[in-house]
């Protein structure tokens, strides 16, 4: 009798302790969690630090509608007998075409100032990460979370932070007849190269997705659900940075950490627990048009 007394309160015992275990590991977890959803949305801010996406965004857009006009006026001027002026209107074409070739060459590099900004912010926070126990009971303890994985993408059905202007009838009537934006928004789908008709078809006018200002308002960075992520490429992969594959502007960060745990006598067991989040940056700011 005193020996099956004994077992049961050993059983008790047992079972309490596992469960005090249990409720704090879900507790540490949850804390990793808030971390890791807070690193996600710091990463998330330097995407669009000072709207730079945004004036991408517009430069593209600007220089396109350049192209077009001075397209359309290089083809107009012997008809309009201003043949004179031909000369004039050759040069504003190719000074146009060769803008292209500039904005195309700062949106590179503000793809690997994106690439290069998050991997170092990563990179530090990995480096500065307490190697030291952050919980500690008995056959229990937890560690910081570190960062094994971090992808750059967009999320799910954002649009482009460009509007379509009805100011050249004609270009908007290609650019709807080419599904090019969402008639109900106005705003141009993304990532979208919006190539232009006849001649100019062989320019690239990337367009990258971004929230666009809504009644002057710009939307703030925040964190959303993984599952609408869609990824470009990782920029840290396995803890370690990762050669930049990236051909789009991103607007979302997803960042993948381990919480490693010790539990058992002795720390005799070893797991690693997932803790991911997802982090989309600011919205465009809003033009004065606007």
């Amino acid at each position: 009798m005193i020996v099956l007394v004994s077992l049961c309160m050993g059983l008790i015992v047992l079972v309490a302790v596992i469960g005090i275990i249990f409720n704090n590991l879900l507790f540490q977890n949850s804390r990793s969690q808030d971390k890791v959803d807070a690193m996600a949305l710091s990463f998330a801010r330097l995407i669009n630090a000072g709207n730079r996406v945004g004036q991408i965004n517009e430069l593209e857009d600007r220089c396109r509608e350049l192209v077009y006009v001075s397209r359309q006026t290089e083809i107009a001027c012997p008809a309009a007998d201003c043949g004179y002026m031909t000369a004039l209107c050759d040069q504003l074409l190719s000074d146009a075409r060769s803008g292209q070739k500039l904005v195309e060459a700062e949106r590179q590099n503000q793809i690997n100032l994106i690439c290069n900004e998050v991997q170092d912010a990563a990179t530090r926070y990995n480096r500065d990460r307490s190697a030291d126990s952050s919980f500690s009971l008995n056959w229990l303890q937890t560690y910081e979370p570190r960062i094994t994985d971090v992808a750059l993408g967009t999320i799910k059905d954002v649009q482009s932070s460009v509007r379509s202007q009805t100011v050249f009838s004609e270009l908007a009537y290609h650019d709807y007849l080419a599904d090019y934006f969402d008639p109900e928004t106005a705003l141009y789908k993304a990532p979208l190269n919006a190539r232009l008709p006849g001649s100019d078809a062989d320019l690239s006018f990337e367009l990258s997705a971004l929230p666009a200002s809504v009644k002057m308002i710009t939307p703030q960075p925040r964190n959303t659900n993984s599952d609408v992520f869609v990824p470009y490429g990782k920029v840290v992969e396995s803890g370690e940075q990762s050669p930049n594959s990236i051909q789009h502007i991103p607007n979302a960060v997803h960042v993948s950490c381990a919480m490693d745990a010790l539990v058992g006598p002795h720390g005799s067991n070893k797991v690693s627990i997932s803790v991911v989040s997802t982090g989309i940056t600011s919205g465009a700011s809003p033009e004065p048009e606007d």
